[in-house]
Order: C-alpha cells, then structure tokens, then sequence
C-alpha cells in the first residue's frame, strides 16, 4: 500500500486523513481545534500563537502515522492570507497574523484615512491586474505595509510566509515553499513570481519570500517516530477544494447558498 498523508490547516480545524494512492481512497479522518486567538489584543487584531500550531500539526501527524504504512509524505492546503514572519533560521518573529486580522481599518497617525487607504492607493490598476486582483486586507503584503508604516518591522525579518508554508518549513528545519495558489496577493500572475517591483515600491524589498513552486515542489523531510517523510508545497484551500470537487468544463461550485 502506497500513502500518503494530507494535512489541512482550517481556521476552526486542523484536519488530516490517509489517502491510500493505489485504492484511490480517503481514510482515518481525524480533526483538531485550531488554536484560539492570543487574548488581551486591540479589537481588530487577530494572531494566534503559531508554536501552538506547529504542536497541534505534528500531534495530528502522529495520530494519522499508524494508519498509514508505506507512507512516502505529506500534501497540505491551509488558510490563505496571513502572515508569519520569521529569521534567516526559520524563527518566527511574529505570532501568526491571521487572514481574519483587520487592522489595516485602524485609522492612520495622519488622521485623513486608514491604513488600507494608504495602501490601497499605492496599488495603481496595472499592479491590481497582475495580483489577479487580489488586494485586500488579510494579505501579507498588507500586513509588511501595516508593519513597516509603524516602524513594527523586524530588522532580522527575513521571511514572509502564509501559515501552512511556515508551519511545513518549520517542521522540515527547511526554507518555506508553496504552491503558487497558496501566494495570494503576492504573486505577479503575469510572469508567474513574486511581485519584487511592487516590494520594492512598498519599501519591503529586503523581506523574502518563500520557494514558489507547485505540489510536487519538495519542501524537505519530516523525522517523526522513527518516520522519514516527504513535505510538499502546500495549496491553497479554496482551490484544494475545488479540485476536490471535480468541477467539469462549464459547472459552478457555489460554497454557501443563503436564502431568505
């Protein structure tokens, strides 16, 4: 039997499974709460402390490493957006902002917008069409602006990564990777890489970036209980999803459906 197993990283749940590559089948469900939120922080913020999701990740592993014999590695999605930043090791330097993080809405010092406004009007249409128009609040891109406009920005900050790349690059002692539809709002859909010009322009040309890439982009290998196993670049949930799905030419998914 040849397994592997898949990891996601959810905002209410971190899920995992076996899948058996040969029966084509999903197994051994097992699921975690996602770590609350750090207390005491202002109104719009939202950071849980990533240490607990690292823990929390490699008990699920764990609990999924008996039901999976021959496994060769581990496939991941988790919550896009968001940010952890970390040293040129791999530290972290911050908790792991989440995607549900508003703080960009607080007002700026100069009291004639917000910091999103701000932001939002160095984004001029052309750098909108090539971040496929993805430019909004919850973004790493937004969160190094918000940083970086209060003087917040670590100077030995030397990595920028979505939760699922740090936590996988983390538990490999390995550089982060990802698979493209992981790096929201940060990706130049045009050339197929990072967005170093408008890094550049935001002044966070000195913050890198982690291995961009596809699924089959090897992160590093995992030692757990005696286990050597392969880490892949994780995807996107959204998109994960959807593959998932099945989709076929000229359908639509359609997540929630409220009716009144």
């Amino acid at each position: 039997m040849t397994t592997l197993l898949a990891i996601d990283l959810g905002t209410s749940f971190l899920k995992g499974a076996v899948l058996d590559l040969d029966a084509l089948s999903i197994t051994h469900l097992q699921r975690l709460p996602f770590p609350d939120p750090v207390g005491g922080l202002p109104d719009l913020f939202c950071e849980i402390d990533v240490e607990r999701v690292i823990d929390a990740t490699r008990t699920l592993i764990r609990a999924l490493l008996p039901n999976a014999p021959g496994c060769e590695g581990i496939v991941a999605c988790g919550q896009m957006g968001g940010l952890v930043l970390s040293d040129r090791d791999g530290a972290p330097l911050s908790n792991y902002i989440s995607w549900r993080d508003q703080r960009l809405l607080m007002p700026h010092p100069s009291r004639q917008s917000t910091y999103w406004d701000r932001f939002a009007r160095m984004i001029d249409d052309v750098d909108s069409r090539q971040l496929g128009r993805e430019v909004r609040p919850g973004l790493p891109v937004s969160f190094l602006y918000w940083l970086r406009e209060r003087g917040e920005l670590p100077a030995n900050a030397a990595i920028a990564a979505s939760l699922p790349d740090f936590v996988l690059g983390r538990l490999c002692g390995a550089r982060p990777a990802t698979d493209i539809t992981n790096a929201v709002g940060a990706v130049n859909v045009e050339s197929g890489d990072w967005h170093h010009d408008l890094f550049e322009r935001l002044g966070l040309g000195s913050i890198g970036w982690p291995v961009l890439g596809d699924v089959r982009t090897v992160v590093g290998t995992l030692e757990i209980d005696g286990r050597r196993l392969t880490c892949y670049a994780p995807a996107g949930d959204h998109q994960t999803a959807l593959a998932g799905a099945f989709i076929a030419p000229g359908e639509l998914s359609i997540n929630r459906l409220y009716l009144k």
